[in-house]
């Protein structure tokens, strides 16, 4: 941009981009001066070390760093230091950048904070910020040092400490980079490590790079290396090269076009406007080269000038001046410098040199602070801290540059002349002191400022103000203490003494630090104007007007739209706008907070459209509004001067603003006489209210007033616009809400006077304006018809629009009076409306009135609250008076509220008060939830003798109270109807009364009557039940049953002059109220309840009414009982009846009886002994006493039968059975059991016979059962072919004989189905008809132990040859050979076929095998050789494996397998041999089958698995040689430490494992059903301690111990062979486990059924009474 000092200047705005808010806290010096010590001790391996060091090496450190500053001192003054930490932490940079893929050129800006740098963009007026990356916090952050690469794509960032930061754009990576520093070496100060700048440096070659200016004139520089990152690439010191009067770089400026670089060194001299050559102000130009040395100087005469002034004194000189600031301009051929003097240079740069164009001195700037101060320190315009003195310099143009002054002033200067004039009018901006700026991009340049004070932001401040900054010393000037302790740190970190974290600066703390950055920017006279307005700058602005020719109406406009409304307002500020329609336009929409000020508002906008001024408009078209051009029209003829014909849209437009004015003013009128005019106006004059009141016509008002409830107010508005409200007045007076109450507008309600309404007063009309008269009146605008409209719009909404009238003032009161009831249920607010009606002569509201009434009574006194007249209307009158109730005061609410309402309805329609009565009364009585006690206060309320009864008519009365006890379904009511008769009129009190209406109260008092008799023996029963009941026969007689049961079973008893008493009144009611039962039918209901109650002297009582003859029943001849009175019955029943009721009492007793000691077998034996005395049929109680005796003699049978299950039961045989299974030798005494037959009333005798003979054959009685069966077949029973099959079938039975016979019968009787059967049976006889004569006996020998012996006792666990043998008797075994020898049979499987299960089987032999598989698992615990027997079978006899392995793998298991297979083995190599190998002992025949020698490959499989099973039993043989025989247990009580249900888990799992032994474990663990069996037959034991072992393993392992206790129980009394004697010497011992036997009772005796008594029916008679014992204990429990 290239401006001359021209008249019209720069014109410029200043935007606010962006703030922050960023308080510093630091540290203070003595806090970093403890941390110091605190780190170096830290660190320290031996703390006596650094004791002992630390005082030396800090000593030490303060004499070098006292002496390096000292020599630093010389090139680096502490001016220059001071005024570099004076500046703001915070750095700006900005620079150009083009946008990818578009031509636009944009500027970047980088903020660098204390943690982080963000980058703007121009875009948005740097608003926003686009990027952002943080930074490690910087000791000194003044210090910085930042710039731009040339497009913009990368940003590098220096520190104090001398890392650099760089941050590329395009890839948003950034990352730090170590500069190594030798000067380190010798120096340890920040003063010499300070970057005085930092450039961008681009070489001809392309190779681009950052090099850093140090302050002591060393000059890095970082270039890219092969691998494309940024690294030290060459180092110069300058020092060597320049002359002795330069000390170290201060500043320094790249020049990238013409590639040169401009330093600015520190110099001894002071900078003056004798300046004439560059190197005197310590600038030297250098080029930069792409080869050593990189950094060449430019040679000059002016350079040997200066080399020639080498003096001693020079070189020890004090630096005192020199260039901070170097920028250049645009074209990069004039620079310009700011030096540590204050002064201000411009030079011309070119290749080769530098010459001096122009110097200002510090004098010579601009002055923008006053020339006093406020009371302080006086500062030098040469001191860098004075407000005038520059900060810093940038270029605006070639012509111009910014100058930044430490006050804060930011000024723009032209250089041309002699003198810096500044061409922005002189003015400048003011920001906070120290404020950074930036260089001059696309006319817009950045200002970063800083508020440390903590106050609000204040822009155009006075410099003298901003420029009280205090007088802080810099950070490294020489009385501050920083820089020996930043000294002192490095030397401890060298001898390893402190950490190497950063010490940070030390700075006061700052309340409330903010940052702003801000937009300095060139703006036209047009937007300088505009903002000049939008700042308030109304006299700035007016002048740019003014001088620009710009419209002056937008600031008055603007000073009248911010200002207040007054009267000096609308002149100075709206007079004087030209605009007449937005004149017009603000006097119709602004509304001021003062009547006077609106009046004369609205009297502007009338001067605006007078009669002249629209006259005027039809002349030009145009109309003024300001000056003094306002002036009223004349008062002639205004017809003469205007056509209404010819009127222009114009003229129509302000003709309707004249009349809104005018009804505005109106308004205002009417609003002021409504506050009362005059200065109450003005102090109660409201701009809102008064603005909605414009809005509104006066309807509207009127309505808004009625709504909001000022009746004052609207009698005002009434007065003043009487005709605009006449016709809508009871609209109006609708719009009152209904909480408010009438009496407070009841003035307003217009009154009758003769049938008219009467007139009120009211003002006299307003004098029409011009604009409403003549042809005006026509003339329509737009305003108007909106009024007009919206007029239309509201009339159409009322209802009484119109003249008003007598009726419509009577429909409205009704009408209002319903609303003011329904929308707020005020019913206080209608009685006072219509009272106020009534007030006013309204007539027609009489109804209204008692419906009133009536809801007022439900509401408040009913509690009716949400009830309305509306809801009133649908309820019927009967509904009406149960509100009208009240549940707790009823008889308060019936006379206040309900007898009135009666009454009320008895005026309106005659009869309805009775009608209404009766409906209420028969609910209330008919409801079973309610009592009588209200409709015995409604009686009570019209008992004979007061003035005004309820009910005035006493037949009405005698109905009513009939009707409701009647209907009373209650029984606890008998107080209250005694109580409603009592107030009924009686015969005496009413001698000529209707003897049918006492007759109906008679009645009444009888069904009363009987009801107490019912609730004297504790039957509930309410009249209207028994109403019921005595319509109905059947009825009464069970109900009469039912009293007389009740009566009877009452605990105590009566006596008999007591049940005289109660016959008595029973027989009377019977008489009065159940006249349909007979007299027999009275007595015979009455016996019935005795002989039913279960007490013999009932009985005796009873027996009063029978015809009994002394002579056969003497015992039972009316006698003296307690109490007797000598009642003597003279109406007795007949004997037909008697003899039915004592039969059925005696059959009650006895089904009722439990067993035959209950007593009421006695009763039923009295029964049947009366019935016996009476003259009856032969036989009537025959079976009844049979089933009586037979009771007994079951029971002497050892059979307890119950005697209703004897009475009900259709097959009474059972109990013979019962007697034959349960006694034994009862089959022996068959004509007793016939005898027991005749009592129980069976008629096949025979049948009994055949009971007998069966139980015979079951006890292997043959003889006894041979001769029963002769009996039967003489008597021909072709029902006995069973028996004679099975006889013919038994083994034991051996007159073979006999069996043919036997057969022959069963052949000639059984079904087809059975014929099979018995020809295979007949084969069997006839094989042993063979056998019989060959006589196959197997001969035992005494000296070896057979299987048979051995297993018959299966939990025995000695295996030693002699050890069963003395434990079984020699028959057993015999028979148990016998059982074996079938297994050499070489017919065996056609005889074992038909025995399998009592059934025959056809099909596979591999369903045989399953079969026989089953039979010998279930025979296993009952009959070991059975078992063995069906094994032996088998058709394939490896099938047997399955019943091995679903039994527990115990030793007498393996022994019994072993035997089995290897009896099967010597079977089969020598199968005539059977009595030898039967007689073969257990080890002879283990040593020899082995030996059998054989190719048969089912003989192989065989010797396999008695291979297997032999082992098994060896080894387990060996194990247990040591235990314990059963025979030698003695049986102990267990001690204390005995394991029981307490035992301990280690205890348990050792009586486990010692169970455990041959067991498969991993079975035992994993199958739940293995596991329980194999404990269950571990329970076998006559060892109690071992028994207490595994109740405890078993529960231990899920299996409940009672089990394991019961099967215990079930050994001791079937196979243990143990006498009476040592088994319950044993259960003596074992209390605690018999009982958990008791405590699962219920499962034990199921047990018991299934398990043990179905396998003790070989027991000897000790033994199944010492178990019939032992159960009868379990079951009492």
């Amino acid at each position: 941009m290239d401006r001359s000092t021209e008249d019209l200047g720069v014109l410029y705005e200043v935007v606010i981009s962006s703030e922050w808010d960023a308080a510093d806290v630091t540290p203070t010096t003595a806090d970093r001066k403890d941390r110091l010590e605190a780190d170096a001790a830290s660190n320290v391996p031996y703390p006596w070390i650094a004791k002992l060091l630390f005082p030396i090496l800090w000593i030490y450190s303060w004499i070098s760093w006292r002496l390096s500053e000292g020599i630093a001192k010389l090139s680096i003054p502490d001016t220059w230091v001071a005024f570099l930490s004076s500046g703001i932490p915070w750095r700006l940079t900005v620079s150009p950048f083009t946008e990818t893929g578009t031509a636009n050129t944009c500027v970047l800006a980088a903020v660098i904070t204390e943690d982080s740098v963000e980058i703007r963009h121009s875009t948005d007026e740097f608003a926003t910020s686009r990027e952002k990356f943080s930074l490690r916090r910087n000791q000194y952050p003044m210090l910085r040092q930042v710039v731009w690469s040339a497009d913009g794509s990368c940003m590098a960032l220096a520190d104090s400490s001398g890392d650099l930061t760089l941050y590329d754009r395009l890839n948003a990576d950034s990352r730090t980079l170590k500069v190594s520093k030798p000067w380190l070496e010798s120096s340890r100060l920040l003063r010499q490590r300070v970057i005085s700048n930092l450039l961008w440096l681009e070489s001809s070659s392309g190779d681009e790079g950052v090099m850093l200016c140090y302050a002591d004139a060393t000059c890095t520089f970082l270039g890219k290396n092969d691998e494309g990152v940024l690294a030290e690439s060459w180092k110069v010191n300058c020092r060597t090269t320049l002359p002795r009067l330069m000390k170290g770089i201060s500043s320094a400026a790249y020049a990238r076009n013409q590639n040169i670089i401009v330093l600015a060194s520190t110099i001894c001299t002071r900078v003056d406007e004798d300046l004439n050559n560059p190197w005197f102000a310590g600038l030297s130009l250098w080029m930069v080269a792409d080869e050593a040395p990189f950094l060449r100087p430019v040679n000059d005469d002016n350079m040997s000038e200066a080399q020639r002034a080498r003096g001693l004194y020079k070189r020890f000189a004090k630096a005192a001046d020199g260039a901070i600031k170097m920028a250049f301009n645009e074209d990069e051929t004039e620079l310009v410098t700011l030096f540590l003097s204050g002064a201000v240079a411009v030079w011309q740069v070119s290749f080769r040199c530098i010459k001096l164009r122009r110097i200002w001195t510090v004098d010579e700037l601009p002055r923008y602070s006053q020339t006093t101060r406020s009371p302080g320190k006086a500062r030098a315009r040469t001191d860098f801290r004075h407000p005038d003195f520059p900060v810093d310099v940038q270029w605006w143009s070639n012509t111009a540059i910014i100058l930044c002054q430490a006050g804060g002033a930011v000024s723009l200067l032209d250089i041309t002349g002699r003198e810096l004039v500044n061409i922005s009018h002189g003015s400048f901006e003011q920001f906070s002191p120290g404020c950074l700026i930036t260089p001059n991009l696309a006319e817009k340049f950045l200002i970063l400022e800083q508020n440390s004070t903590g106050k609000n932001w204040q822009r155009n401040v006075s410099v003298e103000e901003a420029s009280m900054t205090g007088d802080d010393i810099g950070l490294l000037s020489e009385d501050d203490d920083n820089a020996a302790v930043s000294a002192i740190t490095e030397v401890l970190q060298s001898f390893g003494m402190a950490n190497d974290k950063p010490v940070k600066a030390l700075q006061k703390k700052k309340a409330g630090n903010s940052y702003r950055l801000n937009c300095f920017q060139t703006a036209s006279p047009q937007e300088m104007f505009t903002r000049k307005l939008a700042e308030e700058q109304y006299g700035e602005a007016l002048v740019l007007a003014e001088r620009f020719h710009l419209d002056t109406d937008l600031v008055y406009q603007k000073r009248w739209m911010k200002s207040k409304v007054t009267k000096i307002s609308i002149t100075d500020f709206l007079c004087k706008v030209t605009n007449a329609a937005w004149v017009l336009r603000e006097c119709l929409t602004r509304v001021p907070d003062n009547p006077d000020v609106a009046r004369e508002l609205l009297m502007v906008g009338l001067r605006l459209t007078d009669f002249t001024s629209i006259s005027r408009l039809n002349d030009n078209g145009t109309s003024g509004g300001g000056g003094d051009g306002f002036h009223p029209s004349d008062s002639g003829d205004l017809q003469l001067t205007l056509d209404a014909s010819t009127l222009t849209p114009e003229q129509h437009a302000m003709i309707g603003h004249r009349r809104q004015l005018l009804r505005f003013e109106n308004i205002l009128s009417t609003y002021e006489q409504i506050l009362g005019g005059g200065e109450k106006a003005v102090r109660y004059f409201l701009a809102e209210e008064y603005t909605e009141m414009r809005r509104k016509p006066p309807l509207g008002i009127a309505l808004q007033y009625a709504h909001k409830c000022k009746p004052l107010e609207l009698h005002t508005l009434r007065y003043l616009h009487h005709a605009e409200l006449a016709d809508y007045w009871l609209d109006i007076l609708s719009g009152f809400p209904e909480t408010c109450p009438p009496e407070g507008y009841q003035f307003l309600v217009p009154s009758i006077l003769n049938g008219e309404v009467l007139d009120t007063q009211h003002a006299a009309p307003r004098v029409l304006d011009w604009c409403w008269k003549g042809s005006f009146s026509d003339v329509s605008d737009q305003e108007s018809l909106a009024v007009k409209e919206n007029l239309e719009a509201l009339q159409a909404t009322l209802s009484y629009r119109g003249k008003l009238t007598a009726e419509k003032l009577q429909r409205w009161a009704e009408n209002r009076i319903r609303e003011i009831e329904h929308n707020c249920g005020l019913i206080e607010n209608a009685k006072q409306m219509l009272q106020v009606a009534t007030a006013k002569q309204v007539e027609g509201l009489d109804g209204l009135r008692d419906e009133l009434d009536t809801l007022s009574a439900l509401v408040f006194d009913g509690g009716q609250t949400s009830l309305s007249l509306f809801d009133l209307r649908l309820l019927s009158n009967r509904q009406i008076l149960e509100l009208l109730d009240d549940k707790k005061n009823f008889p308060a609410a019936f006379r206040s509220r309900m007898l009135p309402f009666l009454r009320r309805c008895e005026r309106k329609q005659p009869g309805a008060q009775h009608q209404l009565l009766d409906e209420y009364l028969s609910k209330l009585s008919t409801d079973p939830q309610e009592t009588l006690d209200k409709c015995l206060k409604v009686f009570q309320q019209s008992l004979p003798g007061l003035p005004e009864p309820a009910i005035p008519s006493p037949g009405e009365a005698v109905d009513l109270a009939i009707k409701c006890i009647l209907g009373c379904p209650r029984t606890d009511q008998l107080d209250q109807m005694k109580a409603i008769l009592q107030c009924l009129p009686s015969r005496e009190s009413m001698p000529n009364g209707d003897a049918a209406m006492f007759q109906k109260v008679t009645r009444i008092q009888d069904l009363i009557m009987c009801v107490e008799f019912a609730e004297q023996f504790g039957v509930q029963l309410s009249v209207k039940n028994l109403r019921d009941v005595q319509a109905n026969e059947t009825l009464v007689v069970e109900f009469v049953s039912h009293i007389l049961q009740v009566a009877a079973q009452k605990v105590p008893g009566f006596t008999e002059l007591e049940w005289r008493d109660i016959y008595g009144r029973y027989v009377k009611i019977c008489k009065r109220v159940f006249l349909s039962i007979s007299d027999a039918t009275v007595v015979q209901l009455f016996t019935s309840a005795l002989l039913s109650a279960g007490k013999n002297q009932y009985i005796d009582l009873a027996a009063k009414f029978f015809p009994i003859q002394p002579t056969s029943a003497p015992s039972i001849i009316p006698r003296a009982i307690p109490g007797d009175s000598g009642w003597i019955v003279h109406n007795r029943l007949s004997t037909d009846i008697s003899s039915k009721q004592l039969l059925s009492a005696a059959k009650e007793y006895f089904i009722n009886a439990d067993n035959w000691k209950d007593p009421k077998i006695k009763l039923a034996e009295k029964c049947l002994e009366l019935e016996s005395s009476l003259k009856t049929a032969a036989g009537t109680g025959k079976l009844e006493s049979g089933l009586v005796d037979a009771l007994k003699v079951l029971h002497a049978l050892g059979v307890d039968a119950s005697p209703l299950d004897l009475w009900t039961s259709e097959d009474r045989f059972k109990f013979v059975q019962q007697v034959l299974d349960v006694k034994v030798e009862a089959y022996r005494h068959p004509d007793r059991l016939r005898e027991l037959s005749k009592m129980l009333d069976l008629k096949d005798l025979n049948r009994v016979t055949e009971a007998v003979a069966e139980k015979a054959f079951e006890r292997r009685d043959y003889g006894f059962c041979r001769d029963l069966c002769e009996t039967l077949i003489e008597e021909k029973r072709s029902s006995s072919w069973e028996l004679c099959m099975k006889l013919a079938a038994a083994e034991d039975f051996t007159d073979i004989a006999f069996k043919e016979n036997m057969l022959l019968v069963a052949v000639a009787n059984c079904p087809d189905d059975n014929l099979t059967d018995l020809a295979k049976l007949r084969n069997r006889i006839s094989l042993q008809r063979i056998r019989s004569t060959q006589k196959f006996s197997p001969k035992l020998d005494a000296s070896v132990e057979p299987i048979a012996k051995l297993i018959l006792d299966p939990c025995c666990s000695s295996v030693h040859p002699s050890s069963s043998t003395k434990t079984q008797p020699l028959a057993k075994t015999e028979k148990r050979l016998e059982l074996l020898s079938a297994i050499s049979d070489p017919i065996r499987g056609s005889g074992l076929e038909v025995l399998v299960d009592g059934e025959h089987r056809s099909g596979s032999s591999a369903f045989i095998d399953g079969v026989l598989v089953d039979t010998a698992l279930s025979y296993l615990d009952v009959d070991v050789g059975l078992s063995l027997a069906s094994l032996g079978a088998l058709t394939v006899k490896s099938t047997a494996e399955k019943f091995f392995d679903a039994v527990p793998p115990t030793a007498i298991i393996a022994r019994l397998a072993a035997y089995f297979y290897g009896l099967e083995v010597v079977l089969r190599e020598s199968p005539d041999s059977i009595e030898n190998a039967l007689n073969l002992s257990c080890h002879d025949l283990l040593a020899r089958a082995p030996r059998v020698s054989t190719k048969n490959t089912t003989t192989v499989q065989l010797l396999d698995l008695f291979s297997k099973y032999a082992q098994t039993f060896s080894s387990r043989k060996a194990s247990a040689t040591g235990t314990t025989s059963v025979t030698s247990v003695h049986l102990k009580r267990p001690s204390p430490s005995t394991p029981s249900a307490a035992t301990s888990a280690a205890t348990v799992v050792t009586s486990i494992r010692s169970l455990l032994k041959g067991v498969d474990e991993k079975k035992f663990h994993a199958n739940a059903e293995y596991r329980k069996s194999f404990l269950l037959r571990a329970a076998a034991t006559r060892d109690p301690t071992f028994l207490h072992r595994i109740v405890d393993a078993a529960e231990e392992h899920g299996v409940d111990g009672w089990e394991v206790v019961a099967a215990n129980i079930k050994f001791l009394f079937t196979t243990s062979g143990m006498s009476v004697t040592e088994v319950e010497t044993f259960l003596g011992v074992i209390p605690d486990l018999i009982a958990r036997l008791k405590a699962r009772r219920v499962d034990f005796i199921s047990f018991s059924g299934l398990q043990i008594q179905s396998h003790m029916t070989k027991a000897d008679i000790d033994m199944l009474v010492a178990y019939s014992d032992f159960l009868t204990d379990i079951k009492k429990t």
